[in-house]
């Protein structure tokens, strides 16, 4: 019998139980965000903060709004969990999720807005030996760029809000 990632058998989705496991899909999603952009910060945002980048430059790259996207995934995560514990066919409304985030909207339209100054910020800052060496020496085959970093909340909630509400 052939099954989504879910778990859900494929003969079984229609209607309802096709949402449901998509909400199941797209928490599965924001855990693994959440975890991805929690590591590269840990990886990257506290070893700049030690040794090459200001506060200010910090704010220039957006990386200090790193930790509210880390938040508002957890938050989001868990609501998402809550919909699906308390699962109602007839009133699902995972949309209000996104819907009645004010924190979300204000963070992605502030890392939006402010995407192409924090990517020359980056790249000036790159231009620098001690930045460069940091990065380099921090960042392995595996592991995501600063530059990806900088660009992941963007990416990942355009992708989320698009496969929302289409």
């Amino acid at each position: 019998m052939q099954q989504l990632q879910s778990g859900i058998p494929t003969s079984a989705i229609h209607g309802q139980e096709s949402l449901y496991a998509c909400v199941r899909d797209l928490q599965k999603s924001e855990k693994k965000y959440n975890e991805q952009l929690t590591s590269l910060s840990d990886l990257y945002i506290i070893q700049l903060r030690t040794y090459v980048v200001t506060s200010e430059e910090l704010e220039k790259m957006l990386l200090n709004r790193i930790k509210d996207c880390i938040e508002i995934s957890a938050s989001m995560y868990e609501k998402m969990e809550e919909k699906l514990k308390n699962w109602d066919e007839s009133n699902s409304r995972i949309g209000d999720i996104f819907l009645q985030n004010d924190l979300l909207w204000e963070t992605y339209r502030h890392f939006s807005s402010n995407l192409e100054l924090a990517l020359e910020k980056y790249d000036e800052k790159m231009a620098t030996f001690d930045f460069a060496s940091l990065i380099s020496t921090t960042q392995d085959m595996d592991t995501v760029s600063l530059r990806d970093l900088i660009l992941m909340p963007v990416r990942f909630y355009s992708c989320s809000m698009y496969a929302t509400f289409g």
